[in-house]
């Protein structure tokens, strides 16, 4: 999977409930819409409702402890892993949402907790998926990750740098970032970055810092809306040593910039 993941600018709402949580809603749902425009893997995003989730975890129990299952059971596991079960965002949005605030809600509440997480995904087995969550008890900074599916070479995220940009700063259009980057998941999941109390980098990103720079590490610093766009090369980065080993380069020289921001300041 590659990712276009960002942190934002802490929230001036006044905090978990419902108006917060909808307003949060309705910019997943503009992005989605907007983004559907490029291509049809942003068309059926879905939600799984809480019921729905709760049934298929008895089902999978029950599955995984009996020798001969009862045949309408496995009837109604097939049509728990049927498209059908889940709800459409574009088509059902008010009921992606209810069920989204529903969920939360109740993990707040048995927790203790005040988050908010918003996820919503394709119907397909690796599809697109789309977080947006934001820790009201300042534990961590807002985050949004569009993560994207990588099957073949045929996937037009990846077909050049410069489509990927126009996703990233279509998200840019929807949120007010501190700190944005597209770059393979298992960059930072497998603890390939240089620095675990910072940002990291990736193929391409965008900080709100502005800086010059004229270095070899990165192949392009520009400025760009109000902030600085980075590119560490044209090529998109996979997770090959010499990709990985530039890409720490590039951490390292950010860090030298002052932009490389500790995770705890955003």
């Amino acid at each position: 999977m590659y990712e276009i993941s960002g942190f934002t600018k802490r929230t001036t709402t006044p905090g978990f409930n419902e108006e917060t949580a909808l307003f949060e809603f309705d910019k997943v749902l503009k992005l989605m819409t907007d983004l559907s425009r490029y291509h049809s893997g942003f068309n059926d995003l879905s939600h799984l409702s809480d019921q729905v989730k709760v049934r298929g975890e008895e089902l999978a129990e029950y599955l995984l402890t009996t020798d001969e299952p009862d045949p309408g059971i496995l009837e109604e596991w097939d049509r728990l892993e049927a498209d059908t079960n889940r709800i459409s965002l574009h088509e059902n949005p008010r009921t992606v949402f209810n069920s989204i605030w529903k969920q939360n809600k109740d993990l707040n509440a048995e927790f203790g907790t005040k988050l908010l997480n918003i996820t919503v995904k394709s119907n397909a087995e690796r599809g697109v998926e789309l977080t947006r969550s934001i820790d009201f008890d300042g534990n961590s900074p807002p985050l949004v990750k569009l993560s994207l599916p990588m099957s073949d070479s045929s996937d037009y995220w990846y077909q050049s740098a410069s489509t990927t940009r126009e996703l990233m700063f279509a998200m840019m259009e929807i949120w007010d970032f501190k700190w944005i980057v597209a770059r393979p998941s298992m960059y930072q999941g497998m603890n390939k970055h240089l620095f675990s109390d910072r940002v990291t980098f990736g193929w391409m990103g965008w900080t709100s810092d502005q800086f010059g720079y004229s270095g070899d590490a990165l192949s392009l610093v520009e400025p760009t809306r109000d902030g600085s766009f980075m590119l560490l090369q044209e090529r998109m980065m996979t997770l090959k040593k010499p990709d990985v080993e530039a890409c720490n380069r590039a951490e390292s020289a950010l860090l030298d910039q002052g932009v490389l921001s500790l995770i705890s300041e955003i």
